[in-house]
């Protein structure tokens, strides 16, 4: 990371962020997260806690994050803030989820000052009853080795309640390009993120391969997770559609 270091906390490390949070905490400092010590030193426990040092091991800010698809709490040290020191823990962050297959990342924006940052790093921040909580999606283009025989990829997902109605809506809706694989499945131009409905009830996927319906099912079932979609903390994702795609037929059963 160039003149900086990340990587988990130590005992040392720990010692030192304890220190200037209570006395930034004392100064007023705004941002301050020692009023959430249990969060932190509870991360530090789970190995959680990320730390960005400089050259010489000194910590000038921390992640403090849950299961690589949460970030809890991020804090630079005051007299360190607005070097880029936090954008460079959060692409550090990303990087690692990406690792673990977390494709999914949400955030409370907390206090409302740090809305514009959070923007800045790609989340969709929203004001929840006076709460600002934030989501992005880790898609990109995939390194994939093209093939002379393309298809026309549509996915939309639903809420389980909303496809008992006659002309359900869908929440989310995705079109990309597939290349064919000499095996027979289709890798996806670009990875296919999205998250589960937290109005209750079960996620409800629809996949279109060249316009025709090949799936419509709960994104949990068997069929589903048969054709590649997988599963992350917070949602599904799906890169490439297995060859027995072609033996599917459409499905509507959703109880």
């Amino acid at each position: 990371m160039g003149k900086y270091l990340i990587a988990l906390s130590t005992n040392k490390a720990l010692s030192a962020i304890k220190s200037w949070l209570i006395q930034e905490n004392a100064e007023g400092i705004d941002g301050n997260f020692w009023c959430n010590k249990d969060v932190i030193f509870n991360a530090h426990k789970r190995r959680r806690l990320l730390v960005i040092c400089d050259l010489s091991l000194n910590p000038l800010g921390f992640l403090a994050h849950t299961n690589w698809a949460n970030i809890d709490i991020l804090e630079i040290k005051n007299e360190y803030r607005k070097r880029g020191i936090g954008t460079s823990l959060v692409k550090y962050f990303f990087l690692s989820s990406k690792r673990r297959r977390q494709w999914i990342i949400n955030i409370e924006c907390k206090p409302q000052s740090s809305v514009p940052f959070w923007e800045k790093q790609g989340f969709q921040v929203s004001d929840c009853g006076g709460q600002f909580k934030g989501k992005i999606l880790l898609t990109s283009n995939r390194q994939i080795k093209h093939s002379d025989q393309k298809l026309d990829i549509e996915i939309k997902v639903f809420e389980e309640e909303a496809l008992r109605t006659d002309h359900p809506s869908p929440y989310f809706t995705k079109k990309t390009i597939g290349f064919v694989h000499p095996s027979g499945s289709i890798q996806l131009a670009e990875r296919i993120v999205f998250d589960k409905h937290n109005q209750g009830g079960d996620t409800v996927i629809e996949l279109f391969i060249k316009n025709d319906q090949i799936i419509r099912e709960k994104a949990k079932r068997s069929v589903c997770l048969s054709i590649g979609l997988k599963s992350c903390f917070h949602g599904y994702y799906l890169e490439e559609i297995s060859s027995n795609y072609s033996s599917l037929k459409c499905c509507a059963n959703y109880q």
